[in-house]
């Protein structure tokens, strides 16, 4: 997995805004108060994660946003945020990024409604999740694909049709020949649906039933439990219901990347999808960072089914 991160916190993020009265004269009629101008927020970081070709785009906020939405634009993905007025900037983050500019804006200057537009790889169709001073973009490199194309590199029909200057007989005594027999590729055999492994992920972090019930509640109180969000997404990968563990394991990784329950739960997944490189990454990131001596040995001996009974 590619994690790129460019901070802007310390880019000019615009121009401070002054106001001036003019004095009012004597006896004139006041006029009622304006409404208070909505206080700038600024971008603070901004991370780029990708495995594969999904890629997730973390923005970081200095104000709790109320709405986004996310789409292509001119070439661009474009974010648009709701409850956050942004002053105009524009950069090119350092190195070898899938970004290579960026745009920050107002929408307009009385809305608190501001866009983000990253230029640079051509992405696909995307979703955006809203967090804690922070909006989640999730989505993946574009397909190099045009519709209706026509293909330069397909051959034509070897068998073309008899002229009208051919006379039934010639065409008997001399037949067109037919194509040429095409030996048909073997198509590569789709990988299993993912299942759940003999070990729980539960048992790993001494989680049962009722600790894993209990973790779902406590985030029904609060969505921002760090110790919860971890354990219920162990929890979720044991129930197969792998796309809602995904969401909790970045929601975690947003605010505690170092937590060993995320190499854990992000191995499992890439594990369970038969990509064997990423699994034994995370699980040996896992082990590093386990609380404990048991937890350790427990995860080892999930990389031991992995790669075999070798562990350093």
């Amino acid at each position: 997995m590619m994690r790129l991160r460019f901070p802007v916190s310390a880019l000019p993020l615009g121009l401070a805004l002054g106001l001036a009265a003019a004095p009012l004269a004597a006896h004139a009629q006041e006029k009622p108060a304006a409404a208070p101008a909505a206080a700038q927020a600024r971008v603070d970081d901004i991370q780029i994660s990708q495995t594969a070709d999904s890629v997730s785009i973390l923005v970081k906020l200095s104000a709790q946003p109320k709405a986004a939405s996310a789409k292509q634009a001119n070439g661009a993905l474009e974010l648009q945020i709701d409850g956050v007025t942004l002053p105009q900037s524009a950069f090119d983050p350092a190195g070898d990024t899938l970004v290579r500019h960026v745009v920050i804006a107002p929408v307009t200057a009385a809305a608190d409604t501001s866009k983000i537009r990253l230029e640079g790889a051509a992405f696909g169709a995307a979703s955006t999740t809203i967090y804690r001073n922070a909006v989640l973009i999730e989505t993946k490199l574009a397909d190099a694909s045009l519709p209706s194309a026509a293909s330069l590199m397909k051959q034509p029909d070897a068998k073309k049709p008899a002229t009208a200057t051919q006379s039934a007989d010639a065409l008997q005594s001399h037949p067109a020949p037919g194509p040429a027999p095409v030996e048909k590729a073997s198509l590569p055999t789709p990988p299993p649906a993912p299942e759940v492994k003999s070990t729980s992920l539960a048992s790993i972090a001494k989680l049962d039933a009722a600790a894993c019930a209990s973790a779902s509640a406590q985030l029904e109180k609060d969505a921002w439990s760090l110790l919860a969000l971890g354990d219920n997404a162990l929890c979720l990968i044991d129930e197969k219901k792998f796309s809602e563990a995904r969401k909790s394991l970045d929601q975690l990784a947003a605010f505690s990347p170092e937590d060993w329950r995320v190499s854990l739960g992000r191995a499992a997944l890439s594990d369970l999808g038969g990509d064997a490189s990423n699994a034994e990454i995370g699980y040996r990131n896992a082990a590093m960072l386990a609380p404990d001596q048991a937890t350790r040995d427990a995860i080892n001996g999930e990389l031991a089914k992995l790669v075999g009974p070798a562990i350093n």
